[in-house]
């Protein structure tokens, strides 16, 4: 089994580490993420509301957390939003290697004629809110034992 996933494997349980917040407690404050995207109805991981309402406390410390999404699709820039709506001065990061943002739902729309193939492309930049970095790259590896991510040009980004 995962030790990740074991109960009662919480790094942050340590009485030494009872105020510090890690990334799997600040996902499960925030209610964000790839299994929150792919869930429907309101809840997120662990049966938390997708709500970002968090402490102020709470937001102090998810400060010193560094986020990075993986896709600057329609999925990670909201994901990367909530971040930033919750903890206004958060270090999000989006690797994204594509300028050009393709909104996919409204393909539909194109294929129906309702819209031009030019109504469903946004430049990319223009979808990010202040406070979003952004590494025109893709991720050519997760390293999570290391908490960082390789690029494809071979630089890191650490979480």
């Amino acid at each position: 089994m995962n030790k990740d996933i074991q109960p009662n494997n919480d790094p942050s349980s340590g009485s030494e580490n009872q105020s510090k917040m890690n990334r799997r407690k600040a996902l499960k404050y925030i209610g964000t993420g790839a299994g929150v995207l792919a869930v429907g109805g309101g809840t997120g991981f662990y049966g938390y509301r997708r709500s970002l309402r968090i402490s102020s406390s709470d937001a102090a410390k998810l400060r010193n957390v560094r986020f990075v999404i993986a896709g600057g699709s329609i999925g990670g820039i909201t994901v990367a939003a909530r971040l930033l709506r919750a903890v206004p001065d958060a270090n999000v990061t989006i690797i994204e290697p594509k300028s050009v943002h393709h909104y996919q739902p409204g393909y539909t729309l194109v294929a129906a004629g309702v819209y031009k193939k030019e109504d469903v492309l946004f430049d990319q930049e223009s979808l990010f809110l202040s406070g979003m970095r952004w590494v025109k790259d893709y991720v050519a590896a997760f390293e999570p034992e290391k908490n960082r991510v390789k690029t494809g040009s071979g630089d890191y980004v650490e979480y």
